[in-house]
């Protein structure tokens, strides 16, 4: 039986966030969190405003069933939709109204129904006929061919897919035209040529898709997808970045702030107040949760880190849009416009990979608006600034991560903790989110 005396919560991420300010009006908390392991979710600011470090967006209809929360059980990414719309509510609860946001691809010079996350394949209509035909010819030879293991409808069962890169999945499931036009372009602004060990298991969070071989040869015939598409959200007239740090300012006011450097988990034992959203790593190694020596031993399951750089800039008034922009000629790989955190004005987001590396802070500002003003029709204002920043891309190891998220879940049942290990394979806002609220809704069930 769970108490309902208090909790310590263990995390420095989105969803400690989300259980602790949840919780915090019906109980004591504990909330161990380390100031050195920044959220990627807080964001950056931009004058007086806070803004999101590159494009943040939520998916609200891509599941075709429902869940509720409390069958949760460690589901993350595609398994884990069925449990979004409880995020959703939490967001309505939490007076956080969200509204639609366009995203798009900017490909031979105009702007197409966006290829990359949001599943559509207008793309293909901008193919010349030539290429269409050698498409054509790729897909029905992939289909004859009838590799069962290296289907995209077999990414999680199929061992080949945690192995083979990217590069030769997308070769071997959307053909050789469709891969050297649209996305090894792409991939290379981004990644440079460190692209070509992306592995296949992991190409969502490179942001890169892998249709089926049939979807597209059905698209390139009769016009028609036979799939659903998900629709993006964002908060209105509001930032991500300022939502995170008002939930933070809630933590600091009604809850007893650790400091995760000098907490040792051991200390904890076995018992049902804990809530863990530490990492898996963490959890694993049973040591102080900050421990220089664990950071060092985790190394092993990093993912390749490449350098970018993200300029931001103060815009005119203008609805959400985001745009991932394949073509060379454009040194960005793409650009979202969003609310500022204060909801009186816009900012756009220019983001940039391996390709635009050596560019001086100026010439990559100067950049960026020419781009969002010709791209958008956006007009851009007076604040600007350019950061550095890393793009992760895992190219081997998925397995060791993949066994280590499973084991560190199993330690947290054995020793009777709530929560959920958060690392590389549910770091996703949505996924946070239902880790967070499945914590939440197993306290309310189950507190005496």
């Amino acid at each position: 039986m769970i108490s309902n005396k208090g909790s310590t919560v263990i995390g420095s991420n989105f969803a400690a966030l989300v259980y602790a300010t949840t919780r915090s009006n019906y109980e004591y908390i504990d909330y161990v969190y380390d100031a050195r392991h920044r959220n990627h979710f807080a964001g950056t600011k931009l004058g007086d405003e806070w803004v999101d470090l590159g494009m943040i967006l939520l998916e609200p209809t891509v599941a075709t069933s429902q869940k509720a929360i409390i069958s949760y059980s460690g589901e993350v990414r595609d398994e884990a939709t069925s449990f979004v719309h409880e995020f959703f509510t939490w967001l309505t609860t939490r007076e956080i109204p969200v509204g639609r946001t366009v995203v798009k691809t900017f490909f031979r010079g105009e702007l197409v129904e966006d290829f990359f996350i949001a599943d559509s394949l207008e793309i293909l209509d901008t193919l010349t006929k030539s290429e269409r035909n050698s498409s054509n010819a790729e897909l029905l030879e992939i289909i004859r061919c009838k590799n069962h293991e290296r289907h995209p409808s077999r990414k999680r069962e199929s061992m080949w897919f945690k192995t083979a890169t990217y590069q030769q999945s997308s070769i071997g499931a959307m053909g050789w035209t469709i891969t050297n036009l649209i996305l090894e372009p792409w991939l290379t602004k981004v990644y440079g040529t460190d692209f070509e060990s992306l592995l296949a298991i992991e190409h969502r969070g490179a942001w890169v898709p892998l249709f089926y071989p049939e979807s597209l040869l059905e698209y390139l015939g009769s016009g028609n997808i036979s799939f659903q598409q998900p629709i993006f959200a964002y908060p209105v007239n509001n930032s991500f970045a300022s939502v995170v740090r008002h939930m933070t300012r809630i933590i600091d006011s009604k809850c007893n702030i650790i400091d995760a450097h000098n907490f040792e988990i051991e200390n904890l034992g076995k018992h049902s107040d804990v809530v863990y959203f530490g990492s898996p790593e963490f959890m694993v190694g049973r040591s102080a949760i900050s421990s220089d020596r664990i950071i060092v031993s985790e190394g092993k399951f990093r993912k390749k880190m490449s350098p970018g750089k993200v300029v931001y800039l103060e815009c005119s008034e203008s609805a959400p849009i985001t745009v991932f922009v394949v073509d060379i000629e454009k040194k960005a790989f793409r650009l979202s416009v969003r609310p500022s955190g204060s909801g009186k004005g816009t900012v756009a987001i220019v983001e940039y990979g391996h390709c635009a590396f050596d560019l001086s802070e100026n010439e990559l500002i100067a950049d960026a608006r020419e781009t969002v003003e010709s791209m958008v029709g956006v007009s851009t204002l007076g604040e600007s600034v350019a950061t550095e920043i890393a793009f992760p891309s895992r190219t081997s190891g998925f397995l060791e991560v993949d066994q280590l998220y499973t084991r560190s879940k199993a330690m947290l049942t054995d020793l009777g903790w709530l929560g959920t290990p958060i690392g590389e394979l549910n770091s996703s806002m949505n996924d946070q989110a239902c880790a967070a609220l499945h914590a939440t809704s197993v306290r309310e069930r189950y507190s005496v």
